[in-house]
């Protein structure tokens, strides 16, 4: 027969040897917690930074791009003041201009304006232009290019600087933005003269290529891209009536579609070379901004990005979190038996503090899950401005054409919310009204209506047809839904509640994207926030 002191011993030295089993899983399940964090870490800053890395990669690749085309005007400009210079009495000085317009496709006008008198002691102007900007060959002679009006820097600023690029204007006559490269001349006769001056050759060049240029950059489906000019004008955006407005910086700043760049006002410093800024500057609406120089010009290139961006596939990332969980609760587990195998008391008091102990571990487990389900929940991207909605437009656009879908049709829709009901815990009841505008072309989907198809129960009305200012066909629609949400409830009552309320056509097959109608909701004084 044992002896009890011994039977204790065995006992104590089992007890012993257990808990430095169970020791070590739980160090090895928090090694694999850890290592598992650290891992979904890693790969989230990975992808941040390829998602920067690209964003500069095309910023300065679009800034090079417009520098480069700027270059083969001004090597095109030079070429030519070399052969003005040679020609020794200038009397074919039209006959050269058109043909090198003709035979030279990267500059669009070209002049050659002579001092006052320089060229004919009877003549005070003479300066031949001619361009070619709506593809007719058009010429004309230019006159009081002298006079001291910020208008003709074009002439005089080369004759105390040299070559310049002249701050970029509006030509009112084709309506396109332009700038104008103009490098001061000498000819032959003056120089034999002693003169230091004979006049300039300016060529004007359409900006409408900046334009083409962003819109090749990938910035998510609701990014675009603008430029300032030297003085801080805008000089390309989404929204063209923004440039021809011709306002500055510090104007445009006052609107709200500009109320951004009070945050990144460091993008105008004269040292400034690349600049990114995230979301801790940026709300959400504002998303992600960088800010180039374009070489040579002084003209800032700012970026302006959609959330979607960067936002991670997050098939994978709930696959780590899961593990993780899984590493933590098994630790959970190890660490809560020993602790009960420690405890002292009968068998029945010994099992029921193994079911508390198992009870608190599954718990802990759903609580987690929830908590780390809640972080991965994406807030998808927002239009609430003019420049995000025409930037998705043509993204949508490009998308649809890389995958071979049907070309898309937009409709604007606008909502008004009547009233909101939470009619239990989960389901919340809602009245309004949506209205669409159908274009011309697009009247064919205006009978089709819309549809909630996340309500579990809906009653939508057709109230009204009318033609808008704008000749389009306006639907107006009475909704009555409820919808079904999981709401977490786990800091009442000091939460909030985000009822996501979706829309889409009632036209499945087609390619239809409905877009914010921005214009309404501007004459009502209200902010839309589409998330897509």
């Amino acid at each position: 027969m044992t002896p009890p002191s011994l039977t204790k011993t065995k006992e104590s030295m089992a007890k012993t040897v257990s808990n430095k089993i169970g020791c070590i899983l739980i160090a090895v399940c928090l090694l694999f917690f850890t290592a598992t964090l650290y891992r979904l870490w890693q790969q989230n800053n990975k992808f941040q930074v390829e998602v920067r890395q690209k964003v500069k990669m095309q910023s300065v690749n679009a800034a090079a791009e417009i520098r480069e085309k700027l270059i083969l005007v001004k090597q095109s400009v030079e070429q030519f003041k070399k052969q003005v210079e040679k020609d020794p009495n200038l009397r074919s000085i039209k006959r050269d201009i058109k043909d090198e317009l003709q035979g030279n496709e990267n500059i669009f006008s070209l002049s050659v304006a002579f001092k006052p008198y320089a060229y004919d002691r009877y003549t005070r102007y003479y300066a031949p232009y001619m361009e070619r900007f709506s593809g007719e060959l058009k010429e004309y002679n230019l006159v009081d290019y002298d006079k001291p009006f910020s208008e003709f820097n074009w002439f005089n600023r080369p004759k105390t600087e040299g070559a310049i690029w002249t701050e970029p204007y509006n030509e009112r006559e084709n309506d396109v933005l332009m700038t104008t490269y103009s490098v001061p001349f000498l000819s032959r006769a003056d120089r034999e003269k002693g003169e230091t001056f004979s006049g300039v050759i300016p060529s004007d060049i359409s900006l409408e290529f900046l334009t083409s240029s962003l819109k090749q950059l990938d910035l998510g489906l609701g990014g675009y891209g603008m430029i300032f000019s030297e003085q801080k004008r805008l000089i390309s955006h989404p929204i063209f009536s923004f440039v021809q407005e011709n306002k500055s910086y510090e104007e445009l700043s006052k609107f709200e579609e500009f109320s951004f760049t009070k945050k990144i006002e460091s993008c105008f410093t004269t040292d400034l070379q690349y600049a990114f800024f995230n979301g801790e500057v940026m709300t959400n609406d504002e998303h992600y901004a960088a800010c180039v120089r374009i070489p040579d010009t002084g003209w800032t290139l700012i970026t302006r990005m959609s959330s979607d961006m960067f936002e991670v596939d997050k098939t994978p990332l709930r696959q780590g979190y899961i593990q993780a969980i899984g590493w933590l609760s098994a630790a959970l587990v190890v660490l809560l038996l020993i602790l009960n195998d420690s405890a002292t008391g009968t068998v029945s008091k010994r099992n029921m503090s193994l079911s508390v102990v198992l009870f608190t571990t599954a718990l802990l487990i759903i609580v987690i899950a929830r908590n780390y389900s809640a972080d991965i929940k994406g807030d998808g991207m927002s239009i609430s401005n003019f420049a995000q909605r025409a930037a998705f437009v043509d993204n949508y656009n490009q998308l649809s054409d890389q995958i071979r879908s049907k070309t898309p049709v937009f409709v604007s829709t606008g909502l008004f919310i009547n009233s909101i009901e939470f009619v239990n815990a989960h389901n919340v009841h809602l009245t309004g009204n949506v209205w669409q505008k159908f274009k011309k072309q697009d009247l064919a989907l205006a009978d089709v209506g819309v549809n909630f198809p996340l309500a579990i129960k809906e009653n939508i009305r057709e109230i009204y047809k009318k033609q808008d200012d704008s000749q389009n066909l306006v639907v107006g629609y009475e909704f009555d839904v409820v919808l079904r949400h999981h709401f977490d409830y786990g800091k009442y009552p000091f939460d909030n509640k985000n009822i996501h309320l979706q829309i889409e056509h009632g036209e499945v097959g087609e390619n239809v994207m409905l877009i914010p109608d921005l214009e309404s909701y501007e004459k009502l004084g209200k902010r839309l926030t589409l998330h897509c």
